[in-house]
């Protein structure tokens, strides 16, 4: 765990105790030195540790405090007593035997351990906060009591209510801008995959920070999918909705980097660990199987059994089964969709879906959501192509196969973040990760190209992880996409490999012969050894150029007189 994950975890767990307790203080980091609030250090400490306090008086020497908890990184905690440069001893050795401290000396560093197996440091700083601190607090009020009748200064003394708030106030605006450095965050960076179905052990090669695409490519059977799964069942922690993700690959391990703001943190899952309660690793996520064609409100007859579980909720259902019933806004729950903290209503958002599904939509001039019985239905109005006033309206099981897939998985994308990322007024703030198996799968060339295109402008803060078999979908690639390469090798091992490929200016047959896909062979069956191949980059200028062939090899043959 980062060190800056357990600064927050404190920090949430100390507030929690100022809420029950107006007069419980503690002590916060108030200068920027060395960019540490910037890193969410909210307390005093470095990269290995923190230190938080619940008293004033600091060592005149080191600036430190006196009084200190101290939390390492890997879980270790204790309480520390720093004596070493005081003038004169503030605390007694009978006060410091009867605290526990082991062979304490007055003038020194004097330190107590607590959970030496480093299980819980919370439960270590809960321990001492109902334990020592007590006898710590009842021993500096009768201390700090006796000095002032002396009328002399105390070099321990009890946090103000006015230095906390000030503060308080420092670490919260530090909080804020955190946090909104921090929606841009959590994205995939590294994956290990150990004993995950067919795949043995896999070292993803490393995502470059600020790729939003990734393809993967691969023939049938080399385990594209199985890496789509693994990634969903690490994603989510194993735990969608209270079901386990992975549930016929217990034995698997998983290590996942996620980006953050101070680099990235490394996450193990493992199918046998105890999947309840935990969650998901990054804010926004959503994953996609081949089949995209089937929504909710599509669902008639016996088929409307079918999503009597809310499947549909469940984000990695449709990569661990072979139906997905996808969302669209025919449901009673579209009702409560409603982000909380924008004055957004349920028709600001359905006029948000409507303005996206009519730019990013083939072939679609206008959509219409009006009400019907419990929900809503999407009303797709067609351009006929003979007159632009000439529209008629389908409903979605009306639409083409491919514009079926398109829309859905459009329209659940939308919906699905729009209940993760509620604080989110701009769908193209989005953030997360989303996994498209087979992306190009029912879509005509035209629309695997576009596709990418719209999901990438719609959305170019949510990475997508995607597999294809088709070059035509990376004709839209943004830049800083990568590809990788899912094989087997000698030894029938699943493995993945970054091809380093330029594709800026090629064409797709250039790129189906590059290592992206391996494909050496692209000559027809039957073609003609005798005949020219076709090399053009265009059918018409191929065409032009086969007439003028024929014309010249005429000429040449019978010379005009």
């Amino acid at each position: 765990m980062s060190i800056a994950t357990i600064h927050q975890e404190v920090f949430d767990f100390l507030i929690e105790q100022h809420s029950m307790d107006e007069n419980f203080y503690f002590s916060l980091r108030q200068i920027n030195r060395s960019g540490r609030l910037d890193k969410g250090y909210w307390f005093l400490g470095n990269e290995y540790y923190l230190s938080v306090s619940f008293w004033m008086g600091s060592d005149n020497s080191t600036k430190s405090p006196r009084l200190t908890f101290i939390i390492v990184h890997d879980g270790l905690t204790y309480f520390e007593i720093d004596s070493k440069h005081d003038s004169r001893p503030f605390f007694s050795q009978d006060f410091l035997l009867k605290l526990g401290f082991i062979e304490p000396s007055p003038t020194e560093v004097n330190r107590k351990y607590y959970d030496f197996e480093r299980n819980d440091y919370l439960k270590s700083l809960e321990s001492f906060l109902h334990g020592d601190k007590i006898i710590v607090d009842d021993y500096v009020r009768r201390r700090i009591a006796d000095i002032s009748a002396l009328d002399e200064d105390p070099e321990v003394d009890f946090i103000w209510p006015s230095t906390f708030e000030k503060q308080l106030k420092i670490v919260k605006r530090y909080q804020q801008e955190r946090k909104n450095k921090e929606k841009k965050t959590g994205y995939l960076r590294t994956f290990h995959i150990g004993n995950f179905g067919p795949i043995n052990d896999l070292a993803f090669p490393e995502i470059p920070k600020g790729c939003r695409w990734v393809f993967l490519t691969g023939e049938n059977g080399a385990g594209k999918t199985s890496v789509l799964k693994a990634l969903a069942a690490s994603i989510c922690n194993n735990n969608d909705h209270g079901i386990v993700v992975a549930a016929d690959y217990a034995d698997f391990k998983t290590k996942i980097g996620i980006e953050r703001l101070d680099g990235t943190e490394e996450n193990s899952v493992e199918g046998k660990n105890d999947f309840k309660d935990k969650k998901w690793l990054i804010r926004g996520f959503a994953a996609y199987g081949p089949v995209r064609l089937i929504t909710e409100g599509s669902l008639k007859g016996e088929w409307a059994n079918l999503n009597e579980n809310r499947i549909s909720r469940r984000a990695t259902y449709g990569l661990f089964s072979p139906i997905n019933v996808l969302r669209d806004v025919s449901g009673e729950y579209i009702l409560a969709v409603k982000p909380k903290y924008y004055d957004l209503t349920l028709n600001d958002l359905l006029e948000n879906i409507e303005t996206n599904l009519e730019i990013i939509l083939p072939n679609i001039d206008k959509v219409e959501i009006v009400p019907a019985g419990k929900g809503h239905q999407i009303k797709y109005f067609q351009k006929t192509g003979e007159n632009k006033n000439d529209k008629w309206f389908v409903d979605f099981e009306q639409l083409p196969s491919g514009t079926k897939n398109f829309s859905a998985l459009i329209l659940d994308l939308l919906l699905r973040f729009s209940e993760q990322q509620d604080d989110v007024a701009d769908i193209a703030d989005y953030v997360g990760i989303v996994l498209i198996d087979e992306i190009d799968l029912h879509l005509h060339p035209k629309m695997q190209k576009e596709i990418i295109v719209q999901l990438a402008e719609t959305f170019p803060n949510i990475q997508f992880v995607v597999t294809t078999h088709s070059p035509i979908p990376m004709l839209g690639a943004p830049k800083d996409s990568i590809f990788i390469n899912i094989h087997k090798n000698e030894e029938n091992r699943i493995c993945a490999s970054k091809i380093d490929v330029d594709i800026t200016n090629m064409l797709p047959n250039t790129i189906l012969t590059s290592p992206i896909f391996n494909f050496d062979e692209l000559i027809n069956e039957n073609h003609i050894p005798e005949e020219p191949l076709m090399t053009e980059d265009d059918y018409n200028e191929a065409i032009f150029y086969r007439i003028l062939e024929k014309k010249i090899r005429e000429n040449t043959i019978n010379p005009q007189p």
